[in-house]
């Protein structure tokens, strides 16, 4: 069984119990409660652009369920604000909806405001340790799902590290913002035994010879580097893919680098950042038209449409009328 078709499987069967539970006639369609921290627009409607959100709805129908004629989807999305998810999460209870999907950071709003509906673990790091279920072999309440285990599994990465590099040396950690979970577990892992990290934080590409340097400063031994997809260990990140545009477009190459950017965009055709880095290159080479297309795909993802309102290599094309349409910060 997939992933998609085992969310279906969770998300109707936490559904069946709720209608039997508290036998209420049913009604023609079942709502479905759907909060994360993205943007609601991203995940409304039957074909969905959030991708987790899409794959939940795969999985329904590969089960038989469809959009529209057995459920709809309630979906909150709290725009990169997390301030917001107390309010979101209570409007779900009050609908109500018949099951609520979610994952991670929203969880601990989603059990304060409903101890009845039936809450989907999307997964969540540690949930016995955040407090969300007293044990994994027994959650009991209202909540169940899938635990990721976080603080297990890389204290198990560092302790494997250890073993190859033995020795009081820390262990270099390197993370950006959208893994800040997996850092805070990685604290929480060496805590207990003791051990000492160098934190590696970055923000993008350019911070990287900076934080690896900070690693040596600091006598690192070794480094774990936090992200990846599940059973794609060495599949290669968009930045990683697109790491041969930088050596020419530093020196001023900017088709070489574009050539780079194609590349990396026929290994991830679906990456806004892929598509940013696209638009900045032909952008430079007055491309306009093509920089234009690329960067409507990109700024679907609004952390780089704020960066497209500042970023020196749109230059050429920001008095275009389409690009203040897309980027209406500018004006």
């Amino acid at each position: 069984m997939d992933r998609r078709t085992f969310w279906g499987h969770v998300a109707f069967g936490a559904l069946a119990f709720t209608c039997s539970a508290t036998a209420q006639p049913s009604r023609a369609l079942s709502r479905i409660g759907i909060l994360r921290l993205e943007n609601t627009k991203d995940m409304v409607g039957a074909e969905p652009r959030n991708v987790q959100v899409k794959a939940l709805l795969d999985g329904l129908q590969a089960l038989g369920y469809r959009y529209g004629q057995h459920f709809v989807t309630e979906p909150r999305g709290a725009g990169g604000r997390p301030e917001r998810i107390p309010a979101l999460a209570a409007e779900l209870a009050r609908l109500p909806a018949d099951v609520i999907v979610a994952a991670g950071p929203v969880l601990p709003a989603l059990t304060r405001a409903t101890s009845t509906i039936p809450i989907v673990m999307g997964g969540a790091s540690d949930p016995v340790g955040d407090g969300l279920v007293p044990s994994l072999a027994r959650p009991g309440g209202n909540i169940t799902g899938l635990s990721l285990q976080t603080v297990e599994v890389i204290g198990k990465r560092i302790e494997l590290l250890k073993d190859v590099v033995p020795g009081t040396a820390p262990v270099a950690v390197l993370w950006d913002q959208p893994r800040i979970v997996d850092w805070q577990a990685a604290e929480a892992a060496t805590r207990l035994r003791q051990w000492k990290l160098v934190s590696l934080e970055f923000r993008d590409v350019d911070d990287l010879p900076g934080v690896i340097r900070r690693a040596t400063e600091a006598g690192a031994a070794t480094v774990l580097v936090l992200g990846g997809k599940p059973g794609q260990v060495f599949a290669p990140s968009p930045w990683e893919a697109m790491s041969d545009m930088w050596p020419p477009y530093q020196a001023g190459d900017y088709a070489t680098a574009l050539a780079a950017v194609e590349a990396a965009a026929q290994e991830h055709p679906d990456s806004p950042v892929v598509f940013f880095n696209l638009a900045c290159c032909e952008s430079l080479l007055g491309r306009t038209d093509d920089a234009i297309e690329h960067l409507r795909t990109a700024v679907r993802d609004d952390r780089l449409r704020a960066q497209a309102a500042r970023d020196s290599d749109l230059d050429a094309i920001r008095d275009d009328p389409r690009f203040r349409e897309l980027v209406p910060e500018v004006d």
